[in-house]
């Protein structure tokens, strides 16, 4: 599941279901472990499954943190909702065939007995109120100070661990400027091809950011460890 857009994320989110778990084959290993030119000892590989499992335990956070604008496109809809029922209000042509229905939808709010004291003209200042709250609210969350859910976090933690691992037991962590990077592999730096080959053996739904392009790749990490 390659990951190529950032969308802006509420600051609020959640996670469910079974946490994967990360069972790469010899076949696999062998591609993370070519990339330095050498064979993991148990330990190290052992690390490395941990580093990769806090990814897997953290990463369902911020891929489902609800998106801004499906909250911003609600808040828009109430929005409009308020003003259709205001404009509903003061039309229908008024005069002696309004106040008649008027009086029977009072009469009803009072036999449904919810509230005994309320009259259809009193959710004319509710609707007003919802109107102008909606848009602020809109407005307010789309706002680039409005507080949000970073849905990389968990990712850069992961690429920050696994460039300790790498410095740890004395493996290439340099990273190629972005702009020397070209498509094939053997001209990207080790650590960054290290990191592709731990995310080509992800399970199907965890995410995969830049997985598609080794310079985007490259750039991320850069300003994951900065």
């Amino acid at each position: 599941m390659a990951r190529v857009g950032r969308k802006r994320r509420l600051p609020v989110s959640r996670s469910s279901g079974a946490i994967p778990i990360w069972q790469p084959s010899d076949d696999d290993w062998i591609k993370i472990e070519s990339v330095y030119g050498i064979v993991f000892d148990e330990s190290m590989r052992a690390e490395t499954a941990v580093i990769v499992a806090k990814y897997f335990e953290n990463e369902p956070f911020g891929r489902n943190a609800p998106v801004i604008d499906l909250a911003s496109g609600w808040l828009e809809d109430m929005r409009e909702a308020s003003l259709n029922f205001l404009a509903a209000y003061s039309g229908g042509g008024g005069g002696g065939a309004k106040v008649y229905a008027e009086g029977l939808v009072n009469e009803h709010i009072r036999l449904i007995g919810s509230n005994a004291d309320f009259r259809l003209r009193d959710l004319v200042r509710v609707m007003t109120d919802v109107a102008v709250a909606a848009r602020s609210s809109a407005d307010e969350i789309k706002s680039d100070d409005h507080p949000e859910f970073e849905e990389k976090v968990a990712w850069r933690a992961m690429i920050k661990h696994l460039h300790a691992f790498a410095g740890k037991h004395g493996l290439s962590t340099a990273i190629n400027k972005s702009g020397m990077i070209k498509k094939a592999a053997s001209d990207v730096s080790p650590f960054v091809s290290f990191v592709h080959e731990i995310q080509s053996s992800f399970p199907e739904g965890v995410t995969r950011w830049h997985a598609t392009s080794y310079q985007s790749l490259a750039t991320n990490i850069r300003w994951a460890i900065a």
